[in-house]
């Protein structure tokens, strides 16, 4: 269903009889941009730069109350059915939407952009992502790892055995071969209770060697191949064992050679992500990849829809979107987990990633978003984490 608002003004083409878009490689002025996984702060920093730039933007996501929905930069929101567990009524409601809004780009960010890969070719649209074969290949934490390799260091990753004489390994990290937000990732020998739940499913697990040092995050932005946004950041403060919520900007030069060389490498075709250990020696480890949108795109802010568009500049010379140089937080959640934080002057400081004064719905109205989590919660009987992605996950091969 689609819920129009007061919005940019909408082309003669958004409307229920409007003719199929026709697909296009770049983003060109005025055209109408569908954005998927709108629950995702980094999905609303795209839907406020597309809108900034002179775009329609349609936001779309299987949640009710998903924080982009309240933005004053999406003119209609989308309410999907989840790709998990309806995804024929997902793909039939996403190419409706298309449809009638008109959109001529689909840019996903969380991982409903395994489920729209598998039906691209069926979407009257160009969307921003590699193949399906791609996207799993880099989503798989082994698999992933071997193919990049060639160009940016990897630590040892091999799937477990079900030896238990493993767990006695303090210099090992179990994790599922696929994953998000380090949920599933035990550091060092596992407690009795991980013993059991990684014996208890052994073939969907990996033993990957311990790097030490400091973790990086890596975000990009790729255009057949080009590479035309990138940042580096540091995730000082976490919600949980592994989702990021203060992004402190930082340089690493030969970390970004070897992204780019990777990426030019697949010819890679939407966003890209990887987190890294930096070695004491100043050498950078690669330890995952993340084919989707990951909080480094709030370090390019206003400028990420020069990501999607065509380069004045000559083919090699393009001018590259980068990071912002000061940090960045989603503060909701940094207050929720570390209250002390709001004493703290720095980090009182800190620009908010939802909370903007001339578009405050969504800071307000987040509230919803938490209900609807906390209530799939209690229905799935799993973590609040788990609740927010469980309807678009992707835990299997091709």
């Amino acid at each position: 269903m689609m819920e129009s608002r007061t919005a940019p003004t909408a082309s003669p083409a958004a409307t229920a009889d409007a003719p199929t878009p026709t697909k296009g490689p770049t983003l060109q002025p005025g055209e109408t941009v569908l954005v998927t996984g709108a629950r995702a702060p980094v999905a609303l920093e795209l839907c406020r730069s597309f809108a900034d730039a002179g775009h329609r933007v349609i936001a779309a996501d299987s949640c009710r109350f998903p924080l982009s929905r309240f933005s004053r930069s999406v003119a209609a929101f989308v309410h999907l059915p989840s790709p998990v567990h309806e995804p024929e009524g997902f793909r039939t409601a996403l190419s409706r939407a298309i449809k009638r809004s008109g959109a001529r780009h689909l840019v996903p960010t969380c991982e409903e952009i395994f489920h729209i890969a598998r039906i691209a070719d069926l979407l009257p649209c160009h969307t921003w992502s590699p193949s399906l074969e791609t996207l799993v290949r880099l989503h798989h934490k082994q698999r992933g790892l071997e193919w990049i390799a060639d160009h940016l260091a990897v630590p040892a990753t091999r799937p477990f055995s079900g030896d238990p004489s493993a767990f006695e390994q303090e210099n090992k990290v179990f994790k599922r071969a696929y994953t998000r937000f380090g949920t599933e990732v035990v550091v060092g020998s596992p407690n009795p209770v991980q013993r059991q739940k990684i014996l208890s499913e052994p073939e969907a697990w990996l033993v990957q060697d311990r790097v030490e040092g400091t973790e990086i995050c890596v975000t990009s932005v790729w255009q057949h191949g080009r590479l035309r946004g990138y940042a580096t950041y540091r995730p000082s403060v976490r919600f949980g064992p592994g989702a990021g919520i203060v992004f402190q900007p930082v340089e690493n030069p030969p970390l970004q050679q070897q992204v780019t060389a990777f990426g030019e490498s697949i010819g890679m075709h939407g966003l890209l992500s990887f987190d890294v250990f930096v070695k004491a020696d100043g050498s950078p480890v690669v330890i995952e990849c993340n084919p989707r949108a990951t909080s480094g795109l709030h370090l390019l802010g206003r400028e990420l829809h020069r990501c999607f568009t065509a380069d004045a500049n000559a083919p090699g010379t393009e001018s590259l979107v980068t990071g912002a140089r000061e940090a960045r937080a989603v503060k909701t959640a940094l207050y929720t987990a570390k209250p002390t934080s709001m004493f703290h002057p720095q980090l009182r400081r800190l620009d908010d990633v939802i909370f903007e004064r001339a578009d405050p719905l969504p800071f307000f109205c987040q509230g919803l978003s938490l209900l609807e989590w906390s209530a799939r919660s209690l229905k799935h009987r799993c973590s609040f984490l788990r609740a927010t992605t469980i309807d678009i996950e992707w835990n299997q091969d091709v």
